[in-house]
């Protein structure tokens, strides 16, 4: 890049014009010639063959900072541990890529996280080799296999209260670490990963709501029993392994496919090791609730206000979104409430 950078031409400086008084007036002048002057006159044209040159960052890379913003436009790219500090933001529709070399990677937030993210603009977290959202990184394989191995922890989540929402974790090792702090997590999804979210001794209990996690060999990994998770609305979708450690109370939720040590505490809770006739697809989403569910509007009320008020802006039916009116849903894998 650097001697790139040292090719292109200095940049032009641009003269600032003289300053006018107060009473002074520019005016360009048009000189009108006759039409006759012209007859038998070749009529010449201006040309300048320009060709700029320019040096394109198609994505960051991240090296950690202080109150940082991950932008909504840019794509950002981690190569070892960055340390962010102070209150970062992320933006919904930023990307954050991954390589998958075999040392250390992965994002660490030791501050606070506002998170602007939305039903429609989420952030997304996922493999330098994963072409479908954000720029194409350098030396992508567009086929982000073996996906085990691809990285080690997306979010790395220390000393605060995090609460996060509308994101789209992928082809991980791990997708959220909580290393010390509180996690509230919620409209979010995991998927592709050997652990969903996994919680250290010294971290405190975890919230999860409306919740994703498919394609998961653990989906809690929890250290200690003393803790007890809350988890509302969770839909679970071929998982090796429920959870370890910890107690977890979950209601209203879709635990399909789901292998082994499925232990928990709660009501509402459909658990079935065959998948068939429990999800359809519209578009990229795979998991609405089938059209003859006995799932949908059997869920308690009791749950959380806030949750409650947001399942009620969304939908496990697929017959109930207009396609021509919304098409971007089938470009968003949206999170769905079972038992909503």
């Amino acid at each position: 890049m650097r001697a790139q950078l040292q090719a292109l031409p200095p940049a032009a400086a641009v003269k600032r014009p003289a300053k006018i008084g107060k009473r002074e007036v520019l005016v360009a002048q048009l000189v009108r010639r006759d039409q006759d002057s012209f007859r038998g006159e070749g009529l010449q044209v201006a040309q300048i063959n320009a060709e700029p040159k320019g040096f394109v960052l198609d994505y960051e890379i991240l090296t950690g900072s202080a109150n940082f913003t991950f932008k909504s436009s840019v794509t950002y790219l981690i190569l070892g541990n960055p340390i962010f500090t102070g209150t970062n933001v992320i933006e919904g529709g930023t990307v954050i890529k991954y390589t998958n070399a075999a040392n250390l990677i992965r994002l660490t937030f030791s501050g606070n996280v506002d998170c602007k993210t939305s039903p429609y603009r989420p952030a997304t977290f996922t493999s330098k080799d994963d072409d479908t959202v954000g720029e194409i990184i350098s030396g992508s394989t567009g086929n982000p296999t073996n996906y085990y191995g691809q990285y080690q922890i997306a979010l790395n989540l220390s000393t605060a209260t995090f609460d996060l929402h509308d994101l789209h974790c992928r082809f991980g090792q791990t997708a959220i670490f909580v290393n010390n702090g509180t996690l509230n997590l919620s409209h979010s999804q995991i998927g592709f990963a050997t652990n969903g979210i996994m919680v250290a001794a010294a971290a405190k209990p975890f919230t999860a709501r409306n919740v994703l996690l498919h394609n998961i060999g653990t989906a809690f990994y929890g250290a200690g029993s003393s803790f007890t998770q809350q988890c509302e609305h969770i839909t679970m979708h071929w998982v090796g392994r429920f959870a370890t450690g910890a107690v977890y109370r979950v209601t209203n939720s879709l635990l399909i496919s789901v292998t082994n040590d499925v232990v928990f505490t709660g009501a509402n809770v459909v658990t079935n090791l065959d998948d068939t006739a429990f999800f359809q697809t519209v578009g990229a989403a795979s998991h609405y609730l089938s059209v003859d569910s006995t799932s949908r509007n059997a869920g308690a009320t009791n749950i959380n206000p806030t949750l409650l008020a947001d399942l009620k802006l969304r939908t496990t039916d697929a017959n109930e979104l207009d396609v021509s009116r919304w098409p971007r849903l089938l470009s968003i894998s949206s999170v769905q409430s079972p038992l909503s």
